[in-house]
């Protein structure tokens, strides 16, 4: 029985890390002395998809490593991740790029049809509300808010 306790006690020491919310690296952030952009490989060149290259490296928002401070007080963690996410602020941004160049909308008329619909799309996207969506799925989204299910977006293949 006493053994089973320390034991017990003795897991309990080795969890006593503690674990950070999920944190992003901006656009912003981009050639910083902390931190440099990497394009997914398979977005990176000329060949592949133009439009998520540019989701990337444009608006995206990139996921650290979770940070993890241990017993001794030191944390390790905090590095790019490779995985690319959009919160509301940087979609309402390409969205108006998008709408501007492909359905030739800008001023008031961008105001308007994004004061209308932006909301929408973005709910229809963010369905469990938490704030952010997968890149990946901006091509979706873009189609989704410009109600054209057959727009080019400069996809390869």
């Amino acid at each position: 029985m006493k053994f089973a306790i320390a034991a017990l006690l003795g897991l309990v020491a080795v969890q006593a890390v503690s674990v950070s919310e999920v944190d992003y690296y901006t656009v912003q952030d981009h050639e910083s002395h902390y931190y440099d952009r990497v394009t997914t490989p398979r977005f990176a060149s000329d060949s592949d998809d133009i439009f998520m290259r540019s989701m990337i490296e444009q608006y995206a928002l990139e996921e650290k490593t979770k940070v993890v401070e241990h017993e001794d007080g030191t944390k390790t963690g905090g590095e790019p991740s490779g995985k690319f996410w959009m919160n509301k602020q940087a979609a309402f941004a390409a969205a108006n790029e998008v709408l501007n160049t492909h359905k030739g909308l800008s001023g008031a008329a961008l105001k308007a049809y994004t004061d209308t619909y932006f909301e929408k799309a973005w709910g229809h996207f963010d369905v469990n509300q938490v704030g952010t969506i997968e890149v990946i799925k901006m091509p979706q989204f873009m189609r989704f808010i410009c109600s054209d299910q057959y727009m080019s977006l400069g996809e390869s293949g």
